[in-house]
């Protein structure tokens, strides 16, 4: 009988991209469970406004807009929930598909996500792509203060497929 050795990561399973971000000096770097990289800014009226990755791996043929519905669905479930209109965007010669959703908090008042998804494509076709999903949130209250930070860090991703070497 002849074997065939599986291997990880390899082709046919490849490892999840490699993402990085850049966020200011006084931010902490924060792992979590269901985060693939966290990063907190200091808190400001009991609220740390932060930034986000998660990389999933999802089904052949995935698109953004998948996600987008996902998110859609998350904003009815949450109090006072709401969506923006979908955007494109390019960041780093990588197309973003975003919304930005909020909901009310009893703890600490009304939040903002804004998100970015993107897929990156697996080395070969029969291997399943991931989903690259950055997340910045932050009080309203505090919108125009830290939006465009958020928005400074999420602009700064870099994701590189992974690749045999």
């Amino acid at each position: 009988m002849t074997v065939l050795e599986l291997n990880y990561p390899s082709n046919e399973f490849p490892a999840e991209p490699r993402v990085s971000l850049r966020v200011p000096e006084n931010w902490t770097a924060v792992s979590t469970p269901r985060t693939t990289l966290a990063a907190t800014a200091p808190e400001v009226e009991g609220f740390r406004p932060n930034v986000v990755v998660v990389i999933s791996r999802r089904a052949p043929g995935m698109v953004p807009g998948v996600a987008l519905d996902e998110l859609a669905v998350e904003a009815q479930q949450r109090p006072a929930g709401a969506l923006s209109d979908p955007f494109t965007v390019e960041l780093n010669g990588r197309e973003w598909d975003g919304c930005d959703l909020s909901w009310h908090e009893p703890e600490v008042g009304r939040i903002i996500q804004m998100h970015l998804l993107s897929v990156a494509e697996a080395p070969i076709e029969s291997a399943l792509p991931f989903l690259v999903q950055v997340t910045g949130s932050c009080l309203v209250a505090r919108e125009e203060q830290d939006v465009p930070r958020l928005r400074d860090v999420m602009s700064s991703i870099v994701v590189t497929p992974w690749a045999a070497v």
